[in-house]
């Protein structure tokens, strides 16, 4: 008895293509976190900083704390660009460019300037925060905190009785 297989294979015919009609789709632009500008200005901040960091002011030990977070905020910042905008997102992007402004600041003040960083630190509060008036010296109290201390004193002190 010849053998016959038991499925049977059905030939394969060409398949005739149906041409599709290509429809061209309109791109949505799409607004990120940080625009391109802002990311060619920190690019550049960064290559100045690299060219920086090759001075051997440096490697003052108080001044690494700043560099690193100088360096962490930019790496951050950078990483941002490709993250779609909210208005949430973007409020918390403006404070922290203002904050990296300042750490360059000092890094610049240190570095170049040859100042301590403690130093270049309240110079930068400074200029933040300035004195409302001419009158204020450099004394850090308050008027007010001298009548308090004097009152206090005299409620432990017992008055003579005469």
């Amino acid at each position: 008895m010849p053998s016959q297989p038991v499925f049977k294979v059905p030939r394969l015919v060409p398949v005739r293509r149906v041409p599709v009609k290509r429809v061209p789709m309109k791109r949505v632009p799409v607004r990120y976190l940080i625009t391109a500008e802002e990311l060619r200005d920190m690019n550049g901040k960064i290559r100045c900083l690299s060219r920086l960091f090759k001075r051997p002011r440096r490697t003052i030990p108080t001044l690494q704390p700043y560099i690193t977070l100088l360096l962490t905020s930019q790496h951050s910042f950078v990483k941002c660009a490709k993250v779609q905008y909210t208005e949430a997102g973007r409020a918390q992007v403006k404070p922290s460019l203002e904050a990296m402004k300042h750490l360059e600041d000092i890094v610049i003040r240190v570095i170049l300037q040859g100042e301590e960083p403690a130093r270049a630190h309240l110079r930068v509060i400074d200029e933040l925060y300035p004195y409302s008036s001419d009158e204020e010296t450099d004394d850090d109290t308050d008027d007010d905190s001298d009548d308090v201390q004097a009152s206090s004193e005299s409620l432990e002190k017992p008055t003579p009785e005469q």
